[in-house]
């Protein structure tokens, strides 16, 4: 979420230039209005305000995607994947369920109006004991993090969750990018401009709705240099502390692309403070059956106070036993803290009635040896924290 920014070249297979999904049912499409934007290499992406308004057709419900059938009726998989993988394609009746995940209404305005196509929280593997085979469910707002968190996790279920439609778009894009590279390095090469006609076949075959498919490609143009050079900075800093993740380990990358390829991904735009589309979410995990064991929420509590629909489709999710919220919070000088809530307390937290901003809950965290690491173990009580949520008006734009 907001603040700070942040290649070897590798022709694509034949895999990558032969590949043709075929999907099983048409999608029911809705006209969104949405602004025109203009890259500008970095992670933060400004609304062009002066562009003329362009139509944008968003999937109502294309959360849900189905697993990725072959002309041989068989689940495509990558040549590295197993007969013994955890993942199968979602049964008819999860499709079901999880087509019944809605959207919210577009946001009247951004924050800084800027769209967030990258992560610049720099330390997600300082939650990796945290959230290491946790398997359940997974939900997360952002981009790129949330695929690093789940090659960690090895989620059943991964729900991606963004108000900016802009965001969601880039996880179209990551989607076919994962279903047809094979590899870390196939993945990475479909985002190189140098590959690009490639990225945009596949896009136009998996897009095939022109007003759908002309988002999504802007959302690839206008956002792959960034993602690139966030690749480049997440390898730099893992390296340094000897960690592995998607793009460097093969297993991790698999398992995030089976997700998709089995169907096992929604993408949904939605705004916290409404809750309409998380409470849809709630109820769709619930019926499935599945646990929600990690809550990914960045920074986002930073810009609201608790509102009603907030409190109401967070205290719905149906949590594991073992489930956590994490979060960042950021210093005053820009460097994120990474906190850790079990969800039970999290939950008793937002049932108080005293309390309203995310700051009530991380006045008095508890520090874990690891610089960097917080955890919120203390309890609400009759009396909690009156700390004031900080000014956040001047962080929208109209």
């Amino acid at each position: 979420m907001p603040t700070d920014l942040g290649s070897n070249v590798v022709k694509p297979s034949s895999h990558l230039t032969s590949a043709k999904p075929r999907w099983l049912r048409s999608l029911p499409l809705l006209l969104l209005p949405l602004a025109v934007v203009t890259s500008d290499g970095h992670a933060q992406v400004h609304i062009d305000k002066s562009a003329t308004q362009a139509a944008m057709v968003s999937v109502a419900p294309m959360a849900m995607q189905q697993a990725v059938q072959a002309t041989t009726g068989t689940v495509a998989t990558p040549p590295s994947a197993t007969a013994t993988s955890p993942l199968s394609p979602v049964s008819q009746a999860w499709t079901e369920m999880l087509n019944k995940i809605v959207s919210d209404p577009p946001p009247p305005h951004l924050v800084r109006g800027t769209h967030y196509v990258i992560s610049n929280e720099d330390r997600h593997d300082l939650w990796l004991p945290t959230v290491q085979n946790k398997g359940g469910a997974y939900i997360g707002v952002g981009t790129d993090q949330n695929y690093v968190l789940a090659g960690w996790q090895k989620p059943e279920l991964l729900v991606l969750f963004d108000f900016d439609q802009v965001v969601v778009n880039v996880h179209y894009v990551y989607r076919v990018f994962f279903i047809h590279g094979n590899t870390p390095e196939e993945f990475k090469s479909l985002w190189e401009p140098k590959n690009e006609a490639t990225a945009l076949r596949l896009l136009s075959e998996a897009y095939p709705h022109p007003k759908q498919r002309a988002a999504i490609v802007d959302a690839y143009k206008m956002s792959r240099g960034s993602v690139l050079a966030r690749f480049r900075k997440v390898v730099g800093i893992y390296k340094q502390h000897n960690i592995r993740w998607f793009l460097d380990d093969q297993s991790q990358y698999d398992y995030v692309a089976q997700l998709f390829r089995t169907g096992r991904v929604v993408m949904v735009r939605g705004d916290l403070t409404v809750g309409g589309s998380m409470s849809s979410i709630a109820s769709a995990i619930t019926a499935v059956g599945v646990k929600v064991n990690v809550l990914y929420l960045s920074n986002a509590e930073r810009y609201f106070t608790y509102s009603e629909g907030f409190r109401k489709s967070l205290l719905a999710l149906p949590y594991g036993d073992q489930g956590v919220v994490i979060r960042t919070r950021a210093r005053p000088n820009g460097v994120y803290m990474y906190v850790v809530q079990e969800a039970k307390n999290f939950i008793d937290w937002v049932n108080h009635p005293k309390v309203n901003t995310v700051y009530q809950l991380t006045h008095n965290m508890d520090a874990d040896p690891n610089p960097g690491l917080f955890y919120i173990r203390r309890t609400p009580t009759a009396t909690v924290p009156n700390v004031p949520h900080p000014p956040f008006s001047h962080l929208k734009s109209n």
